[in-house]
This record gives structure tokens, C-alpha cells and sequence, in this order.
């Protein structure tokens, strides 16, 4: 078996170094934006599920195939190295801190401290460097010592002091700080190796090689160990000058190779003799030559930590890629790879590379789009924008002044070979001399259009692919110079102006558009469906070129695969798969293409590379990939109140937080075509699957309560690959649980007596508010009647006191009238007096006594009080009405307003007030001012109205 391990290894050598190109492994180098955590990478490991952990400069990084993650430590340090224990352990080191970390039940890992454990230890800048598992123990190394971890108890040695620590066959091999080679045996290092014997240099790795010898690699270079008489020699192998100059930094054994990660020439791959089967560093594709870790992981792929990001490797693929770095080649178009020397057709120019001397250069004059280039009967033509070209070596001769030269074929036309090409305007003809020599014979007349790429069938007939839309049918005439028939399609099905593409597939002209593969019908001369191909080939129905590889085989290239079909037993089957997506650098929309190299070897077009399918070695068998849940996370409405659930468990889930999101996870680092789909049982009722090519994850929203299970697969075009479910329970809410149904029926059956009782209730107040009307109506009726008869009463009171006002009005009036005549009376008899007083008939002292009489009668205020009295009670308190309304009123005026109010004359108040007439008008006009009455009303008539 080893032997033809070797075999296959010295011919990848072989293949990889006859067909010339420098060749190396597909890669794919994350930068700190896709990880978004430190530069530098120390350490890197994988666990059992597939993840794989990098000791880096901010923690722990974690990646699953899909999502990075950063772990940090208590310390928040860097972390030196990282180790996956049998105890599925992660294992770290740290600056003055280590321990380990282990998944809880949702998944996620936590981390535990074992620094404590040491009582009367003292750090001293020690610093975790290497960790390694040996007898169910675990060794912290660190270059002043290392620690001792058995699962429980933690023990710390200083004795040995060492510079590096490895697993070989069982056994512990480490190098004295500047010193020699121990074995650790009987629990003590014993010398094995004096350093001198080995270049007295310092020792970065032990190595396998047979059953009698291993392999010391050291800092400038490799020796060989044997086992029989411990001597130890110089491992020559073809690199062995550029190691003593690269500083070896990192080794590891991948499957039957060893990879040698060096400080400053990236990392290299040997074969068991020594050959080197590939380099890469930063002129080929590496984005660092720096290599400070290297890992294999279980599906035979390299992970390289670097000064500044992290690269995986596809050493188990069977793509190889050539990027020709630093040129910038542009987008391949065509290549043709032989022995001696290739050429490779780009939108840059046409490109010469030498493969002995591996040196790659534009030839003069081709500069700009160049189309193709193929051998025919040993000739060398290239199709460039600007006309053909023979191409000898390294010379390029005009063959063709007609540009836009795209495709060139042999074909067989009317009995006569030649060759055809279609550009961007002309359809050519191509003849042979008679020495064999190709030459430009003429175009083709009555045709001229943009033609991407034609195929002729078995009868001659052209068919001309239109760069934007449908195709010509064309047959030409006997002597080959113009068309005699042209046929345009531009339907496929029920789609019009649509692009149709063309091949040939076992013969057969096959056109593709509108998702299905069409063929043409000789007989009914009509394009047709091709059910074979539609039945078969269901997945490959936008193919939209096919190239031949053998006579069984064929590449159909699509926007999202290089598809290799096998026609085998009558029946088309896809026979290998190779994504687009896997490449870097992947051929623009629609200009994929594909290369085939002595009947065998097929080359694929990248943007600026080419892509090399080493179909003849086989792979080593890698894991299955295995889909597990990552995480699952509930929360409510507002999509707060995040709650983690256990990954283990069925969960039961709050009504409050029916709303979940599901995370996968799916550690597939090979280059398989693998998706995912996804359904939820209890909600997709119809069985429908939903696929996520691009994120495992997805999530659903207010989910209805009652039981769910999830259910992912992983699958490719063939076969399912691995499956997971989870069952949850979404919980009934608390307004529909059994309780809270008791509780509605005892309210229900409440409301059921309420009703009833309402209804009682409401019936016996309507009968009783119908009596309370009857009665109200009947009291209002009553009421009615009363407050008429009162009214009655109150119109006749009102009407007495009316007549008993305009009686006690006349008396008053009379009474005033009578206090008048009197003062008029007792006024005369004074006058009288006075003149008989004047005549002397009786004493003047008599008279005047008389008259002191007459006149304290005539202006007593007894009588004015007793009118006053007498008017308020007849007039409805008249005088405080006016005083509280004119407060400025004198006890003149309101006698005055009295006696205005009985309408008396000017004459009447000058004697009843017992002053003149002239003093009665200016005491009127002092009243209007006072009362504020315009000229025009007339007092007296205020005086009556005034209430």
C-alpha cells in the first residue's frame, strides 16, 4: 500500500512539473475582517464534531464551517496554543493562565481556570507555549517548565527546562533549552541525541519516515534518525538549500506528506523521497509568508496560522490551481498546455510560458482581447480582436485581418474540410495547402452578424450562435463562399428573444434556454424539447456550453458548476460536481470554460488563474460531514427577553416567547457540493422543504402553540448525507390553559345566573318602573292641579293686593292731598296773621308765637317718616331700591322722587315740600344729573317705571 502511495504522489510531482505550471493546492485565506479577532494565529486544533480553534492574539477563535467566534480569557491575553483533549476538552495557554473549556447545554463553551490549582506556586512570566496529551495526562509546557494535569490534581515540574515538546510513537521527545534530544521515560528525560549531530541547532519538529528511522527537523533544515545505531544524517531532499535561508518555524505529517511551514518562504509540501510536490507563499496565493502554526485536520486539509490571518489548504482536492501572481493575467478565455511550452488566451493578450524555465510573458502584438487559441494539424492559431494569428513559439505571425475573430473549428462542409470561425461581423473559410499549411481562403457573403460560437451538424449546416439573441441555421453553397439558406430562431418553448446557446453532445446539436435542454428535429426540420437530456439531466438545464473530454464524458459548464457527465448504459449521470463558489477568482458570467489536455487533463477558467482537475489521483477518504444544531434562542414579540434552550433536550417553550431561531452548524472544509434544507413539522403541513444554499439558519415567527419538530438535511445530488431534528413544544398560553378553561366555565356559569337574575331583576324594574310612571303621571296630575289651583290662588291674591295697592295708592294720594290743602290752609292763616299783626290789632309777641306754631306743624318730619313708611309698603320698598341703585341720593331727592312717582305737579311738591317752585325745578335738574337721565326722557315717567 505504501508503495503505491508513493506512485501516486512522484506522478502528481511529475504531472504538476511536465505540464509546466507551478501548481498549487486550492486555498482560502481569511483575513481578520472575516474572523474579526487578532492578527497573529499560534495554535490550531479541531474537536470531534469537525470545529476547528485557533490560539489567537484576542482569545479563542472558533469556526464551524459557516461562523466565526471569539472566546476571550479571563486575562484577556493572547493564547499560545490550543489542544482538543480524548475528555473532549479544549485545552488553552495563556500568558500566567490556562485551563480548559467544555460545551454546556446550549452549546456554548465555558471556560475553567486551572492556575488555581497550583497552592504555592509563583508565575514568573511564565507563558503556556505548547500543550500536549500523553497517558490520559495533559503537559502545559512553558520554557522555564511545564505542568502536569491528570484531571484533578495539577503538579508543576522545573527540573527539566524545555524548549519544545512531542508525541512520537507514544513517547515524549523534547529538547533541552540549548541542549540536547531527551526521551521521557520512567518519569524522567533521558538523553538520547547530542545537538551537535544535528547542526547544534534548535529542533522544531519530529517526524515519521519508516519503520527503522524518523525524520528531526530543525530551523535550517531536516535530518534523518536511525533507530538501529541512534546516527543521525542529513535528509537530502529537493529543498534542503532554501530551508537552511527560510527558518523552518512549524512541521506536521498530513497523509503520506510533509508539510514544512517556515518564518519567511510560506509553507512547503514533500513527498516521503523528498520531492517537492508544491510551495506557496505570497507570490502564488499565500497573503503571508510568516507561518507560526500548521494543522491537518481530518479531512486532510492544512490550516496554516500566519503573522497576519489564517489560510486553509485543500491538500486532499483534486484542484490544483496556477495563480500566476504578481501578473495579472485577466480573465482566461482559452489555453493551450503542452510539453514544452503554453499559451494562455486572456482579455490581458496572449501569454507565453515556458515551462522549464517556468517564466510566463505577453507576446508583442497581443496585446488586448484574445479570444482563443488552439493546435490544429500542429499550427497554432489564436483569435484575437484584432484579426488572427499563427503563432510560432514565440513569434506571432498575421493570418487573419478580419477582427473580432472568436471561435475557430475543423468541421466538414459539402465533402471538403476546412476550418470556419465566426467574429464579430464575417463567417471565414480556412483551407490547406499543399504543404499542409493553413491559410485564409474567404468569408462568407449574404451573412453578417455578432456570432458568439457555432457548431456544425452532420448534414453541414452552421449553426450560429447570436451573441444576444437566437440562433441562424445556415447552409452554404457548394464552392463554400456565401449562404445559401439562413434560418433564424429566436424561440425556445413559449419564451421569444430569448439567448440560445449551442453544443454538440454525442453528435447531436443541443441548444439550452428558458431552463430546458431543445434539440433539432431532422425530420420535422423543428427545435423540439430533448427529453433525454430534460429527464437526466434535469439540474444542468442552464448549461450554457459543453465541452468534450472523451468519448463518454463531456463538461457542462454553467453559472454555478463545471458538471461532468458520463454517458454510460444508454443513460446520462453526473459523475463529479466542482462549485463555482469554491474558487476565488471564478470566471465571469457565462465565459467559464473548460480545457482538455491530451484527451486526459482538464483545466478550468478562472479570473486571472487556471484551475487543474487531477482526476487520476484519487482522494483520501474524508469525514462525512455531520449537520448539528449550533444554537437555538427564543424570545418575544419585541425580540427582547432572549432565552438560550438546551441543543440535548426537547424544549418547552413560553407562549410569551413563540418565536424561535435555529442555528446549524455543518464543519465541511472539502470541497463538496453540499446544501441544506429545512422544514418545520407542525406548520409546513404540506411536507414542503425549504433549501438555504448560503446560511444555516433560519427562524420562525409567533408560532401558534402545540408540538413542532425540526428537521434539516444536508444532502447533495445524490444522496442525503446527514439529517437533524429537534422537537419542541410551543405551551398553550395562560388564557387557554385547563385552569383557566375551569375558570371561564365558573365565570360562564356566573354569567349564566347573573343573566338571569339581571334579567329578573330587569324585568321586575320595568314592571315597577311602569308603576313609579303610573304613579308619577298621576302625581304629576295631581301636582298639575294643585299648582293650578295655586296659580288660581295666587292670580286672585295677586288681584287683591292690586285693588288694596290702588286703594291704599288713593289714600296715600289722598292722604297727600288732604297734608296739601292743609299746609295751603295753615300757609293762609299764617299770611293772614302776619298781615293783621301788620295793622296792629293784636300783640306782635302773640302773633309771632302763633306763627312759630304754624310753622313747626307745617314741616314736621313725623309726617314725612309716616309717608315714607306708608309709600315703601305700597310701592315694594321703593326708596332702598333706589338708594342701593343711586347711592348718592340726599333725603330731598328722594322725597322728590316719591312725590314725582304720585304724578304731582310742580306746584303740589313745592307745597307739599314747602319750597318754592323755582327751588322744585332746580332740585328736578340736580336729580336728572344725579340719576343720569338724558334730557329727552322725562323724569316723571322714570320715576313710575322705576321698579
Amino acid at each position: 500500500m505504501k508503495k503505491h502511495t508513493l506512485l501516486i504522489f512522484s506522478s502528481v510531482f511529475v504531472i504538476i512539473h511536465i505540464y509546466g505550471f507551478p501548481l498549487v493546492p486550492r486555498n482560502t485565506n481569511y483575513s481578520v475582517h472575516n474572523y474579526n479577532a487578532g492578527n497573529q494565529n499560534w495554535s490550531v486544533t479541531q474537536d470531534k464534531e469537525g470545529r476547528v480553534y485557533f490560539g489567537n492574539n484576542q482569545g479563542v477563535l472558533e469556526y464551524d464551517g459557516m461562523h466565526w467566534k471569539l472566546y476571550q480569557l479571563p486575562n484577556n491575553d493572547i493564547v499560545r496554543c490550543v489542544y482538543y483533549s480524548n475528555d473532549r476538552r479544549l485545552y488553552v495557554g495563556s500568558y500566567e493562565e490556562f485551563g480548559y473549556f467544555v460545551r454546556d447545554e446550549f452549546n456554548q463553551l465555558k471556560y475553567t481556570s486551572l492556575k488555581d490549582l497550583l497552592e504555592d506556586y509563583v508565575f514568573k512570566n511564565d507563558e503556556i507555549w505548547n500543550i500536549i496529551e500523553y497517558n490520559d495526562r495533559v503537559y502545559f509546557q512553558y520554557f522555564s517548565s511545564y505542568f502536569v494535569y491528570d484531571g484533578s490534581t495539577l503538579k508543576a515540574y522545573k527540573e527539566f527546562p524545555p524548549l519544545n515538546m512531542f508525541i512520537y510513537k507514544d513517547k515524549i521527545f523534547s529538547q533541552k533549552i540549548n541542549g540536547n534530544l531527551f526521551i521521557y521515560e520512567n518519569d524522567t528525560f533521558e538523553n538520547i541525541i547530542d545537538r551537535k549531530l544535528y547542526g547544534d541547532d534548535d529542533l522544531i519538529g519530529i517526524l515519521p519516515n519508516n519503520e527503522n528511522s524518523l525524520l528531526i527537523t530543525c530551523n535550517k533544515g531536516i535530518y534523518l534518525l536511525n533507530h538501529s545505531d541512534s546516527t543521525v544524517n542529513v535528509w537530502h531532499n529537493s529543498i534542503n538549500e532554501e530551508l537552511k535561508t527560510s527558518s523552518v518555524n512549524k512541521v506536521i505529517m498530513a497523509k503520506d506528506s510533509y508539510i514544512i511551514g517556515t518564518l519567511s518562504n510560506g509553507v512547503y509540501a514533500l513527498d516521503k523521497n523528498g520531492n517537492l510536490l508544491w510551495k506557496l507563499n505570497s507570490e502564488n496565493g499565500l497573503m503571508n509568508n510568516t507561518v507560526l502554526a500548521l494543522f491537518c485536520d481530518e479531512d486532510n486539509n492544512l490550516w496554516l496560522g500566519l503573522d497576519n490571518g489564517l489560510v486553509k489548504i485543500y491538500h486532499n482536492s483534486d484542484l490544483y490551481i496556477f495563480n500566476p501572481t504578481p501578473y495579472h493575467i485577466g480573465m482566461v478565455y482559452d489555453a493551450l498546455i503542452s510539453d514544452e511550452v503554453s499559451y494562455i488566451a486572456s482579455n490581458q493578450g496572449l501569454y507565453y510560458y515556458q515551462n522549464k524555465v517556468n517564466k510566463l510573458k505577453m507576446l508583442p502584438g497581443t496585446e488586448g482581447q484574445t479570444w482563443s487559441i488552439s493546435n490544429i494539424d500542429g499550427q497554432v492559431i489564436c483569435g484575437h480582436n484584432m484579426g488572427s494569428f499563427r503563432v510560432e513559439g514565440e513569434k506571432v505571425i498575421p493570418f487573419s485581418s478580419i477582427k473580432g475573430a472568436r471561435n475557430i473549428i475543423k468541421c466538414t462542409i459539402n465533402n471538403q474540410d476546412i476550418l470556419f470561425q465566426n467574429t464579430y461581423t464575417f463567417l471565414n473559410v480556412y483551407r490547406k495547402k499543399l504543404n499542409g499549411e493553413w491559410y485564409y481562403s474567404n468569408r462568407i457573403e449574404n451573412f453578417m452578424n455578432l456570432i458568439e460560437h457555432i457548431e456544425v451538424d452532420h448534414l453541414g449546416n452552421i449553426w450560429a450562435e447570436h451573441m444576444h439573441r437566437g440562433i441562424f441555421r445556415i447552409k452554404l453553397n457548394d464552392s463554400l463562399t456565401e449562404a445559401e439558406d439562413v434560418k433564424f430562431y429566436n424561440t425556445l418553448g413559449e419564451s421569444k428573444d430569448l439567448k440560445i446557446n449551442v453544443f454538440k453532445v454525442n453528435g447531436r446539436i443541443v441548444f439550452t434556454g428558458e431552463n430546458k435542454f431543445y434539440t433539432y428535429d431532422d425530420i420535422i426540420k423543428e427545435i423540439i424539447p430533448y427529453d433525454k437530456l430534460n429527464d437526466e439531466l434535469t439540474s444542468l438545464a442552464n448549461t450554457y456550453n459543453v465541452v468534450q473530454k472523451s468519448n463518454s464524458e463531456y463538461w457542462f459548464i454553467d453559472r454555478e458548476n463545471y458538471s461532468l457527465v458520463q454517458f454510460s448504459n444508454d443513460r446520462y449521470i453526473i459523475k463529479h460536481q466542482i462549485p463555482l463558489l469554491i474558487f476565488d477568482n471564478p470566471p465571469i458570467d457565462n465565459k467559464g470554460n473548460v480545457f482538455i489536455v491530451s484527451g486526459k487533463d482538464t483545466y478550468f477558467a478562472l479570473n486571472g488563474a487556471l484551475a487543474k482537475y487531477m482526476e487520476d489521483i484519487p482522494a483520501t477518504n474524508s469525514r462525512q460531514p455531520e449537520l448539528k444544531i449550533k444554537e437555538i434562542k427564543v424570545y418575544d414579540n419585541n425580540g427582547l427577553n432572549i432565552i438560550l434552550l438546551s441543543v440535548n433536550t426537547k424544549g418547552e417553550i413560553n407562549y410569551s416567547n413563540n418565536n424561535i431561531h435555529i442555528s446549524l452548524y455543518c464543519p465541511v472544509f472539502s470541497e463538496r457540493s453540499v446544501y441544506i434544507r429545512y422544514r418545520l413539522d407542525g406548520l409546513d403541513e404540506t411536507g414542503i422543504w425549504h433549501e438555504n444554499m448560503k446560511d444555516l439558519q433560519t427562524g420562525y415567527s409567533r408560532l401558534p402553540f402545540g408540538e413542532y419538530i425540526f428537521r434539516a438535511e444536508l444532502f447533495n445530488s445524490q444522496e442525503i448525507i446527514s439529517e437533524v431534528k429537534y422537537s419542541f413544544i410551543i405551551k398553550i398560553p395562560y388564557y387557554l390553559a385547563y385552569y383557566a378553561i375551569i375558570l371561564y366555565i365558573v365565570i360562564g356559569i356566573g354569567l349564566i345566573f347573573f343573566i338571569i337574575y339581571s334579567v329578573y331583576n330587569y324585568t321586575n324594574r320595568q314592571k315597577n318602573k311602569q308603576r313609579n310612571q303610573q304613579i308619577q303621571e298621576q302625581k304629576r296630575l295631581h301636582d298639575a292641579e294643585i299648582e293650578h289651583q295655586q296659580k288660581l290662588i295666587i292670580e286672585l291674591e295677586k288681584e287683591q293686593l292690586a285693588l288694596e295697592l290702588s286703594h291704599k295708592s288713593k289714600e296715600l294720594a289722598n292722604f297727600t292731598m288732604l297734608s296739601i290743602r292743609n299746609k295751603e290752609f295753615l300757609i293762609h292763616i299764617k299770611e293772614e296773621l302776619v298781615r293783621q299783626s301788620e295793622k296792629g290789632q293784636f300783640s306782635k309777641h302773640f302773633i309771632g308765637k302763633i306763627i312759630h306754631s304754624l310753622d313747626d306743624n307745617m314741616t314736621s318730619d313725623d309726617d314725612w317718616a309716616m309717608f315714607q313708611s306708608n309709600f315703601d309698603r305700597i310701592h315694594e320698598n321703593f326708596f332702598r331700591n333706589l338708594k342701593e341703585r343711586y347711592p348718592d341720593l340726599t333725603s330731598n331727592d328722594l322725597r322728590l322722587c316719591a312725590l314725582l312717582r304720585l304724578n304731582l305737579s310742580t306746584k303740589d311738591i313745592s307745597n307739599m315740600m314747602n319750597i318754592s317752585i323755582r327751588g322744585i325745578e332746580a332740585a328736578r335738574y340736580r336729580l336728572r344729573k344725579r340719576l343720569n337721565i338724558p334730557s329727552e326722557q322725562d323724569l316723571t315717567d322714570f320715576m313710575i317705571r322705576f321698579k
